[in-house]
């Protein structure tokens, strides 16, 4: 169509069109007529207009994405509306917005004959290009009814560009009105429709051969990208086009000023979408985090100096704040404050309560908490917490804020504010009101908005409810957070769960379209496709009204129920119906509990009268179309409920009067083990005819069993490409091989149990799971998650009563509450919790039987792994048993001894000293040290002594009457370490500054600066040349300390270190962050030589042996790792009960000390795992040293003391302090008191003796020593 006189032409189509349906009404039959416009905006148009030029009455009807059938959608319409009277002709509008379009047409096609029976008046479809090319291909029939081609409403080419120019228009205003907020809050966005029609319009044009103005098209290319239906890579496709656009018009001189302008804010905005996209892009792939997050930043600061650079720093305040989000996930702390500073100065110029809000709460709140300055987060995640709640008070808004911004941010910021807070809270010591913070955060927070925001509450909550003991409510919270990461797809795997269909990510309404995508994939990945596939032909057959659908325990007959074929009968329409799918999976009084499931509303009265209300709505459904699908799912519970054949009858009955129903179809699922029992329904208790009395007939019966390899590993292959979890395909191929081993076939359960594993501990190569051991490796460290989430102190009980659930047959018998609670040491309410979390975990099923509840063990192979890791755990403790047992006889023995020398009186002497009391205890102590001498030769080791109780007496009477040498330090100190030399101490605090002390003078030599908030770990090398420091940024700097410069700066990528070691060459460094990945660094280059992967959460400490063979380290979960370095092979050693603060080797290799939660102090045999316990400490123990012979262990604990043990478990010395470290020759020990570094001397008795000697010499009071200890003195003196 030309350009002349467009009006004209569609007003002589309009009077056509009237014409068409006056005559139809006339006429009182049915008639069809197509009417063709590719743009709805001009399509209500001419609706309007040909409501007032046409004299009939016609009804409006508007389709919507969910119609699946367009008669009945017609006929109820003029039900509503009209009643009974018919109207004088129908309009139909809306097909191009129909999530199934093929199948509405289809179906309507097929029942084309109604439309002519209740339809007699004309009835005219708009239809554009796409729906009337679909009318042709599935309602053929249907079309070809049609009067005539379809009218043709063609829009003029300068109509066309009008309107391109007008919608791009309106979406850069919005997109400028809404600044940063208005990506995620798509109420300001382009509706689907216009979108639509501004594709359309383009198409057209192109179709016309007419080109668009470069930014016009710019424009278009941008606004088009903004669609978000359509998915990301299109969005940059189009965002990429409209940059190279827009980079062309900025860099050409041949615009005013006034449009150079316009051009620079376009560009900026999109520049600012791209950085967006990315910003997602790193949302969704996990392993491309930080690459992703490099791009969004480069965007964002590009798109910010487009808007400075147009002179609009209001435009500025509006888009600056996402890149700070991006800084702090990159761990960009000096340009995060920078930026946040900026951005604080522009939202005081340019009101926005948002985002000032966001300026303290997370810009300035996160660089804080990186440099733990919890006092300041505190106060400014309330400032932004009181300036978002003062906005959503106020009744007038200030600027341009809308209140649907402001409520946006107030279900996304708030959560993260509320965050903020409670970890200030947790480490100022205040964890309830961490948790009441957390509560609110989780119960305000709108998971869909910001997942990983979400997910990191809950991680917060439940780690506090763990902390304070709260082990129920932590599980809980644990169960709902893993819920969101599958939900999400944040996680490929859900282990024994069942869990729900994935979300949108910032959806909350996602359209019907999208919904029936996210089910396909789902039962795609699911690996049940198939079977899925048979239960709908089978429900749409009807010589399939039964179906019996069974297999083993652990196949999946849940899951694909409830997470398959539900989700997709409810998109389905079968034989013309729709279907109501209707579940039942509990069974106490369960007609009361299907009644009101299927009629809506809670039934009392007697069973019977509620199964003739199911019948009567069941026909009802019937009456309208409606194929009711009745699923009894885990039907086993049903015959553990009802045992007794006579009240099982009830339920046939039922079943056999709904099978009569045309419209009802029904399906009963369970284990195998109990499909016998269905034979009572062959002419026993009832005679159900519709199966020919069969009920285990192939007709009826429906197996399900276990994947192929091929399909195991097609699985694992699209759950993990779903959740960005990419796992090296040598390591599936490996992973399905080991799955398959015993039976050629891949057991789903374990499939999804051994994955939720490796998806805990980062397990991603074939080389890690090879160094973490096998499937059954992994599936014991997923029970022992389990048992863990029971709580530390729980430990033992919970594998002992998992153990009851076994027998020595390997089968899992069923026990009731009363069976396992013999011979556990629990109470009531304590074995209930233990129990929800086994039977929360879906470890263990819960069975409402008659007279008392029942438990089993949900999985058959569980009962080998379980047997064998409390066997091993038994006999372990047996071992140790023994061994103290050994250490005690030792102990017996050598008191013997003592008792026989006559210094029993000094066991009196271990415990606190007054200063009256002083002179007369070291009195004592030194007579039993002279006796104690003339038992052993002189300068034997103090691990030589046949006692170390006098020993230790001895030696805390003369640490208090002789005070160690101190090191005064400005602020309080967290650590200390001895340079090589030995004259020299390295200390540092939470001021970021490191002090190199000369120790010959007590002054500080060197100063090293320039390192974020606390600097916690810091060694030196072996050559005494290098000292590395790690600040709370996770910015390591290696300093040399004959020049005082950096050399080197290492970067930790989630930005904090718990430990540093140097190599005994001095050529790697081995670091520990937040990620639990142990890092091996080459310091000649500054990269990364070696990663050691395994630990499921954070790691906090790690050791390297003296020989540089093996690295130990350990993490959260109490288990210590050994790793060969070379052959990357790792050994295991568990027996602390929840977190290991610290672990150190021996000089030979042989030991590894560990320092536990529970203050106890572990020394392992490194080849044989064989343990000894030394139990001294009276709270937490954070610290564990060798001595530089190997010959004692320090340990420093929260009661404030150091301890000094002999190897066989003797405490022989104590000091005062928090933190230990060695001299270089093992003479003195350095403890951490508060703001004091204390030197103490670590003597053998005879430099005990001597100490004491000197003092009794030089006392006023030594007049009152008896001659024989003089004499002794004054000989040990002269010596």
């Amino acid at each position: 169509m030309t350009n002349r006189q467009p009006q004209d032409y569609h007003q002589q189509l309009l009077k056509q069109l009237a014409w068409a349906m006056e005559m139809g009404a006339s006429e009182q039959e049915f008639s069809l007529i197509f009417a063709h416009c590719n743009y709805t905006q001009w399509r209500d148009q001419l609706i309007q207009q040909l409501a007032e030029v046409c004299s009939v009455e016609i009804l409006p009807i508007e389709l919507t994405p969910e119609v699946t059938q367009l008669h009945r959608t017609i006929y109820t319409s003029i039900q509503s509306q009209l009643r009974q009277q018919q109207p004088q002709g129908i309009m139909v509008y809306g097909f191009e917005v129909v999530t199934d379009l093929e199948q509405l047409l289809r179906l309507a096609n097929g029942v084309r004959e109604e439309f002519r029976k209740q339809f007699h008046v004309p009835v005219l479809f708009w239809v554009d290009d796409r729906v009337y090319t679909q009318f042709l291909r599935s309602a053929r029939d249907l079309a070809s009814w049609g009067t005539g081609s379809p009218l043709d409403f063609q829009i003029s080419t300068a109509n066309v560009i009008e309107f391109i120019q007008q919608v791009t228009d309106l979406g850069f205003t919005q997109v400028l009105a809404g600044g940063a907020a208005d990506f995620l809050n798509h109420k300001h966005n382009l509706s689907n429709q216009q979108l639509a029609d501004l594709r359309w319009a383009w198409q057209d044009l192109q179709h016309r051969h007419v080109e668009l103005a470069l930014d016009l098209e710019a424009s278009l290319e941008f606004i088009l990208g903004r669609g978000i239906s359509h998915g990301l890579k299109q969005s940059e496709k189009d965002y990429q086009q409209s940059l190279k656009l827009w980079e062309d018009l900025v860099l050409s001189s041949r615009f005013s000023r006034s449009r150079v302008t316009e051009h620079l804010i376009r560009y900026g905005c999109v520049l600012f979408y791209m950085g967006q996209l990315y910003r997602t892009y790193a949302d969704q792939d996990r392993n491309q985090d930080e690459q992703h997050c490099l791009q969004a930043k480069d965007y964002f600061l590009r798109s910010h100096y487009c808007f400075e650079q147009a002179q609009r720093p209001d435009l500025v305040a509006k888009f600056i704040n996402p890149l700070g989000e991006i800084l702090q996930r990159l761990g960009r702390w000096d340009e995060l404050e920078q930026l946040g500073e900026k951005a604080l100065t522009l939202h005081k110029k340019y009101p926005n309560p948002v985002w000032l809000a966001h300026d303290y709460g997370i810009l300035a709140a996160e660089v804080a908490i990186a440099r733990s300055q919890w006092p300041r987060v505190k106060e400014l995640a309330t400032q932004a917490l009181d300036i978002l709640t003062k906005a959503k008070n106020s009744v007038q808004l200030p600027g341009d804020l809308s209140r649907e911004q402001l409520d946006w941010a107030w279900g996304l910021h708030q959560g993260w504010y509320l965050l903020s807070l409670a970890r200030a809270y947790k480490h100022l010591g205040q964890p309830q009101k961490g948790i009441a913070h957390l509560e609110l955060a989780k119960d305000q927070t709108l998971p869909n908005f910001n997942p990983d925001l979400y997910i990191q509450i809950l991680a917060e909550l439940r780690q506090l409810y763990f902390d304070q003991g709260k082990y129920q409510k932590a599980f809980s919270v644990k169960a709902y957070q893993q819920s969101i990461e599958y939900q999400f797809r944040f996680r490929a795997f859900v282990g024994v769960g069942r869990l729900s269909l994935n979300q949108r990510i910032r959806d909350t309404q996602a359209t019907a379209e999208e919904k029936q995508r996210i089910v396909a994939d789902q039962i795609a990945a699911s690996g049940r496709e198939q079977a899925i596939n048979d239960l709908v032909e089978r429900i749409g057959r009807a010589d399939r009204k039964l179906t019996v659908l069974f297999g083993s325990s652990g196949v999946g007959k849940s899951f694909l129920l409830q997470s398959g074929l539900i989700p997709r009968l409810h998109q389905e329409i079968i034989g013309a119906r729709d279907v109501e799918p209707v579940l039942l999976t509990v069974y106490p009084q369960w007609e009361h509990r299907l009644a009101e499931t299927i009629i809506g509303k809670k039934q009392g009265g007697e069973g019977k009268k509620n199964l003739g209300k199911i019948i009567d709505h069941l026909v009802k459904n019937d009456y309208n179309n409606r194929l009711t699908v009745l699923i009894f799912d885990q039907f086993e519970e049903f015959l553990f409920e009802y045992p007794q054949p006579q009240q099982r009858r009830v339920f046939y009955q039922f079943l056999k009067d709904c099978l009569k129903l045309l419209g009802v179809n029904v399906i009963l699922a369970l284990r195998e083990d109990y499909i016998y029992y269905l034979l009572e329904c062959n002419n026993r208790l009832i005679s159900l005819d519709v199966v020919n009395n069969n009920i285990l007939s192939k007709e009826v019966l429906y197996y399900l069993g276990n994947f192929t390899q091929f399909q195991a590993k097609a699985v694992i292959e699209q759950l993990t490409e779903q959740a960005k979890f990419s796992l090296e395909p040598e390591l599936i191929e490996k992973l399905v091989k080991d799955l398959a081993a015993e039976t050629g076939e891949v057991r789903p359960i374990e499939l999804q149990v051994v994955g939720a594993q490796l998806e805990t501990e980062g397990i991603v190569t074939l080389e890690q799971y090879q160094q973490r051991g096998d499937k059954a490796k992994l599936v014991e460290r997923y029970l022992d998650a389990v048992v863990t989430d029971c709580g530390p102190k729980h430990r033992e009980t919970t594998w002992k009563l998992l153990f009851i659930l076994t027998d020595e047959k390997q089968l899992r018998p069923l026990r009731t509450k009363s069976e396992l609670a013999t011979g556990l040491t629990l109470t009531t309410k304590q074995l209930r919790m233990i129990l929800d979390i086994l039977v929360g975990s879906g470890l263990v099923f819960q069975i409402q039987a008659v007279t008392e509840e029942l438990y089993q063990l949900v999985h058959d192979y569980l009962v080998s792994p379980i047997r064998h890791i409390y066997e091993s755990e038994r006999e372990k403790k047996l071992a140790n048993f023994e061994e103290e047992k050994r250490i005690l006889e030792q102990r017996k023995q050598e008191g013997a001894k003592l008792e026989r020398a006559g210094l029993t009186h000094l066991i009196e002497l271990y415990r606190p000293f007054n200063k009256t009391s002083l002179f007369d205890a070291l009195v004592a102590a030194m007579e039993t040290g002279k006796a104690l001498k003339a038992m052993v030769t002189k300068n034997t080791p103090l691990k030589d002594y046949p006692a170390a109780s006098p020993i230790l007496a001895l030696q805390r009477i003369l640490d208090q009457i002789q005070e160690p040498r101190l090191v005064k330090h400005q602020g309080r100190v967290k650590q200390v370490a001895f340079r090589r030399d030995g004259q020299h101490l390295a200390s540092a605090g939470g001021d970021g500054i490191v002090r190199l002390w000369d120790l010959n003078t007590g002054q500080v030599q060197q100063e090293f600066k320039g390192h974020w908030g606390w600097v916690w770990p810091m060694a030196f090398s072996r050559d005494g040349q290098h000292l590395a420091i790690a600040g709370g940024n996770g910015i390591v700097r290696l300093w040399d300390l004959n020049t005082g410069q950096v050399q080197k700066l290492l970067k930790e990528p989630r930005g904090w270190v718990w430990q540093l070691q140097f190599s005994r060459d001095g050529q790697l460094l081995a670091s520990v962050g937040l990620d639990g990945i142990v890092r091996l660094w080459d310091l000649n280059t500054g990269q990364v030589q070696q990663e050691l992967k395994g630990h499921p959460g954070w790691v906090w400490q790690m050791a390297l042996s003296w020989d540089g063979q093996l690295l130990a380290s350990a993490g959260l979960d109490g288990i210590m790792r050994v790793w060969n370095i070379k052959t990357r092979q790792v050994q295991e050693l568990k027996g602390h009960q929840g977190r290991v603060y610290q672990v150190e080797f021996s000089w030979d290799s042989q030991l590894l000390a560990s320092a536990g939660v529970n203050g106890i102090v572990r020394l392992w045999d490194v080849n044989t795992g064989q343990v000894q316990a030394f139990t001294e400490h009276h709270s937490k123990v954070d610290q564990v040293e060798f001595s530089p012979d190997g010959q004692l262990l320090a340990s420093a604990g929260r009661d404030r003391t150091v301890r000094l043990w002999d190897l066989a478990g003797r405490q022989i010395a104590q000091f005062e302090g928090t933190r230990l470290v060695f001299h270089p020759d093992g003479t003195q020990l350095a403890t951490i008191d508060g703001y004091t570094i204390k030197l103490w001397r670590v003597d053998t008795l005879d430099g005990l003796l001597a100490r004491g000697c000197a003092y009794l010499r030089s006392n006023s009071r030594n007049s009152y020593v008896n001659p024989e200890l003089k004499a002794f003195c004054d000989g040990l003196l002269e010596e």
